[in-house]
């Protein structure tokens, strides 16, 4: 990714240090699909309905304690596992 080709959503271009930490991010998950053996799965639907989203949110809250376990295994503290 390079700086100014991505914008927010209020239109703002991205800068040097959230490239960075969206690499440092990347990373971690890569390593994370590597040693767990399970790939991420990104939905992308224009619209839910209420059956999807609870589907998606238990999905998330899965992902988010097995992530969070895999980065304090690593020796990462509380305020660094909450960035991320």
């Amino acid at each position: 990714m390079k700086v100014g080709k991505r914008r927010t959503a209020a239109g703002k271009k991205i800068g040097n240090d959230t490239i960075i930490f969206y690499g440092c991010v990347l990373k971690l998950v890569q390593e994370f699909e590597l040693q767990k053996s399970r790939q991420i799965a990104f939905r992308l639907l224009s619209r839910y309905n209420s059956k999807q989203t609870h589907i998606e949110k238990k999905y998330w809250l899965r992902f988010y304690r097995v992530f969070s376990v895999f980065l304090y295994q690593k020796g990462f503290f509380d305020g660094y596992v909450g960035s991320y």
